[in-house]
């Protein structure tokens, strides 16, 4: 029997990520790569929509993780749910796992000057 193979376990499959084409690399030609964002690619997506709720999600998100869960205001609660909502249902993403291969991708490319995604490198 094959040592990766265990009787009565399922093998975990690889989880599809979001497109690289969605994502760009920004810095400076002296560091290297210092920040990733979402490209126009993602954010120009259904005639922008895709980016606003972005940008909703993001800013709404930030603002509950600093409140009390007692406290959170229900309409952004419901901004933050609406986002993920439509983010995941106009693209198969939601907003955590952008953001999650966002910061992987950061990770993996800070302070180099080539990467397998766009890099804008200024002076």
């Amino acid at each position: 029997m094959s040592p990766d193979v265990f009787p009565g376990r399922v093998p975990e499959l690889a989880k599809p990520e979001p497109p690289s084409e969605w994502y760009v690399a920004i810095g400076r030609r002296g560091r290297g790569i210092s920040i990733v964002n979402y490209s126009d690619a993602l954010l120009t997506m259904n005639n922008g929509e895709v980016g606003k709720q972005i940008g909703n999600w993001n800013h709404n998100q930030g603002t509950l993780m600093w409140q009390n869960p007692s406290e959170r205001d229900p309409e952004i609660v419901a901004i933050v749910e609406k986002a993920a909502e439509y983010l995941k249902r106009a693209i198969g993403f939601a907003p955590e796992e952008l953001a999650g291969k966002k910061l992987r991708l950061l990770n993996d490319l800070g302070g180099k000057h080539e990467a397998s995604i766009q890099v804008i490198l200024v002076d």
